[in-house]
């Protein structure tokens, strides 16, 4: 016969396992991932990010890109200014911290770091940046429209200030473009 204490433990462990069976339950969400949810290079990838990649062929440079693909479509645009560059370049952070939901999702080192984790270098190896985006130097590095490369300043892990230097190549003078991160 178990007494008080006995039942308690029992009670206990029982909620426990309840608990875990709650949240790691199989779903459509987190089921065995079936033929499709396999990319061209046969890794296996969750559902999840199955549902947000728009998948194409990966023999080329172009393995899976994430939906913000056409964020930077505008970008360079003679239509447009360079402002409105920096605030693509912006917005494409935005999405890439949002999709991949990791504290250390964004690098903080600089323009080479954050290019890279937008090429595929992260977690999920998720692609923001298309590897035959016009604005990538030699170096790894998105650049303004000058060739010269954007200069991010992070105040906080979330929150870069994104510089061009102007079509003097010049940083810290007056024909420099500045969008300071806004919170949203």
């Amino acid at each position: 016969m178990l007494n008080a204490r006995a039942y308690a433990w029992l009670a206990l462990l029982c909620g426990l396992l309840v608990t875990i069976w709650f949240f790691f339950k199989p779903t459509a969400d987190n089921a065995q991932p079936d033929e499709s949810e396999q990319n061209g290079d046969g890794k296996i990838t969750s559902s999840h990010h199955s549902k947000l990649q728009k998948q194409v062929d990966t023999k080329d440079s172009q393995s899976a890109l994430a939906p913000a693909q056409d964020e930077l479509a505008n970008y360079g645009d003679t239509t447009t200014s360079v402002a409105d560059d920096i605030q693509l370049v912006q917005n494409l952070i935005e999405v890439f911290q949002y999709h991949l939901k990791y504290d250390d999702a964004l690098p903080t080192a600089g323009n080479k770091e954050l290019t890279a984790a937008m090429l595929g270098d992260n977690r999920y190896e998720d692609r923001f940046i298309s590897t035959d985006f016009e604005f990538i130097n030699d170096q790894g590095e998105i650049t303004d429209r000058w060739g010269s490369p954007l200069i991010f300043h992070f105040e906080s892990a979330r929150c870069p200030d994104i510089r061009s230097i102007g079509p003097d190549k010049t940083p810290w003078t007056e024909d420099d473009v500045v969008l300071p991160y806004t919170f949203r």
